[in-house]
Order: structure tokens, then C-alpha cells, then sequence
């Protein structure tokens, strides 16, 4: 719109438009000074030509270039798909013959073997741990000697540094010369009684410090076939230790603690070697079943029962070779389905 359309038009003479809609200048008499006013002569081939919407080229959409008229790339890239569909499509009917020649028994059994292996190698863990603190026990009752043996070694000692100074005292006198070597010969015997027992009862106590640390094992170990290893460990440094227990106390009345631990220790080292001895065996048993489900259709791969071809231009379908009719290819889709369906 220019100047020379609406000479000397005051500013409560022009139009508001939106939207392509013209309001009368009144609409806006409220914000305009009343001496200001006057009549608006307009014609309808001016109001067309003020409502009537300007296009502009750069404003319509063109492929190829964009708002400023430069060239721009196509959304589409390719406009053809870069997988070529075959004229005639072809596959195998196929079934797992594995399954024919027993996998899936085989396989439910190695499972079965499986879970008695773990079962057993639990039992052997709780026994390597019992045939442990049994020997821990004997160990205890073998220092509890030692302790005792050295306590005589002290007294004895005392007993003969005290004839010793009575004899210094009265170097003449018999009695006190054969009361200091009988006080040596003490000495001696109970030096003699404490290195064998302390000796006793390093050896009982490093046994059954290495049968504890073998059954920690076992109890952490992640297989059953590690467990029972391990199991076997603990339960024959038990014996061992057992072994030594009973050694170190003979017939000695005042060690009877001590032989009362070795042997209970000796019976849990047994039992343990017993269950670990199971485990293992379990364990043997239970790789042999799935070494034999996994050699089951190894090298044979998927039975293939025909070739099934399909023209997709014709229409046609054949299963070796035969061509096959409408209901054929029904139940031959059923079948297929059927077969999927179960996974095989």
C-alpha cells in the first residue's frame, strides 16, 4: 500500500488487518482524538487489494534447493533399495537330528549328575571342616602337654639350683652331692620331656594349620570338582595330624586328653577323605555324561530333509524337484510352522 491511496487519512482512518480480515476503523476510535476523526472512503477493489495475500517464490517449497535458492542434497539419497530380491528363493527343511539320537536325555542327565555332584561336594566340605577342628583340638591338647612338660623343666631347674647351692654351701657332705645329681638327672629328664613335647606339638599344630587353610579352600572353591580336591587336602592333613596326636601320646596315662583328641581326630579325617573320595568320583561321573551329551550329532549338523524352492514371479513351488499343488503347499507351510514353532 503507498501514500497516494488514502490522501491525508488521519490515524483513526486506517485499517487493522489479521489474518486476512479488514476491521473498520472505529475499532480503534477509542485511542484516537476525536477532533482527529473522519469518514474512510474505500472501495471493495482496495479492501481486495489489501487482504489479498502476496506470494513469494522464495516462500513455496522447491525440491532441490532451499530458501535462498541454493542447492541442497535430496532427502531421498538412493532411490533404490541395494538388496536385490532374488527371482526364486530357496531353502532346506530341516530337523535337529541330535535330538533323535537321545542329546536331549543325555543332557537332562549330565544335569541330574550335576546337582548330586554339588550335593556331594557340600558333604565333603562339612567334613574337612569337622576333620579340621578335630585336629585344631588335638593340636590344643598337644601344646596343653608342652605347657605342662615346660612347667617341669621350670620346678626342675629351681630344684636343682637350690641343691647346688646347698651343696656349695657344704661341699664335704654326701648327702647333699647325691641330692644335686639326683636334682641333675631331673633337669635333664624333664629338658628331654619338654623338647618332645613342644617338638609334638609344633608338628600337631602345622597339620592342622594346613588341613583349616585346605578346607577354607574347599568351602570358597567355585567348582565341585575344586571342592573336593580341596576337601581331600584338609582331610589328609587331619589324618596327619591325628597320626602325630596319637604318636606323641603313646601309653602315657598323663596324656590321655591328648590320644582321646588324636583319635577323634583320626575318625573325622576318615570320614572326610571318605565323602571328598564320593565327591570326586561324582565329579568324574558327571564330566563323562557331559562330555558324552556333547559328542551326541557333533559332527553331524541338522538333518535336511528336502529343498524347497519358490519362484516369486510364477508363483511356483517345488519340494525336490516335485512341484507341488495348492493344498500341498498348505500343509507343507503347517508343518514348517509347526516345526518353528517348537523351536527344532
Amino acid at each position: 500500500m503507498h501514500e497516494g491511496m488514502f490522501p491525508k487519512l488521519p490515524i483513526a482512518g486506517f485499517l487493522l488487518l489479521t489474518g486476512g480480515l479488514v476491521f473498520p476503523a472505529g475499532a480503534l476510535a477509542a485511542e484516537a482524538k476525536p477532533e482527529a476523526a473522519a469518514k474512510v472512503q474505500i472501495t471493495k477493489r482496495d479492501c481486495r487489494r489489501l487482504a489479498r495475500q502476496i506470494n513469494r517464490a522464495d516462500a513455496n517449497y522447491r525440491p532441490g534447493v532451499d530458501v535462498r535458492g541454493r542447492r541442497v542434497k535430496p532427502a531421498d539419497l538412493k532411490s533404490r533399495s541395494p538388496i536385490k530380491i532374488p527371482d526364486v528363493i530357496t531353502f532346506d527343511v530341516k530337523f535337529d537330528i541330535r535330538k533323535f539320537l537321545g542329546k536331549p536325555e543325555a543332557d537332562a542327565k549330565a544335569a541330574s549328575a550335576a546337582v548330586i555332584a554339588a550335593d556331594k561336594s557340600k558333604v565333603a566340605v562339612a567334613s574337612a571342616e569337622t576333620a579340621a577342628t578335630s585336629a585344631e583340638a588335638a593340636a590344643t591338647a598337644a601344646q596343653t602337654v608342652a605347657t605342662t612338660a615346660k612347667a617341669a623343666l621350670t620346678a626342675a631347674d629351681t630344684a636343682l639350683a637350690a641343691a647346688k647351692t646347698a651343696r656349695d654351701a657344704d661341699p664335704l657332705n654326701d648327702v647333699l652331692r647325691a641330692a644335686q645329681k639326683a636334682a641333675e638327672a631331673t633337669a635333664a629328664l624333664a629338658a628331654t620331656d619338654y623338647a618332645t613335647a613342644s617338638s609334638d606339638a609344633d608338628a600337631v599344630d602345622s597339620e592342622a594349620k594346613a588341613s583349616r587353610a585346605a578346607a577354607t579352600l574347599a568351602a570358597n572353591a567355585g567348582s565341585a570338582e575344586s571342592k573336593a580336591d580341596y576337601a581331600a587336602t584338609a582331610a589328609s592333613e587331619a589324618a596327619s595330624a591325628a597320626t602325630k596326636a596319637q604318636s606323641a601320646a603313646g601309653t602315657d596315662a598323663a596324656k590321655a586328653a591328648l590320644l582321646a583328641a588324636g583319635n577323634t581326630a583320626a575318625t573325622d579325617a576318615a570320614t572326610a577323605d571318605t565323602a571328598a573320595e564320593l565327591s570326586k568320583t561324582t565329579n568324574t561321573s558327571t564330566i563323562a555324561s557331559y562330555k558324552s551329551a556333547a559328542k551326541i550329532g557333533d559332527n553331524l549338523g541338522d538333518g535336511v530333509v528336502g529343498k524347497v524352492k519358490y519362484n516369486i514371479s510364477s508363483g511356483k513351488m517345488t519340494f525336490n524337484g516335485q512341484v507341488l499343488a495348492g493344498g500341498e503347499q498348505r500343509e507343507l507351510a503347517q508343518k514348517c510352522q509347526e516345526i518353528m514353532s517348537r523351536g527344532r
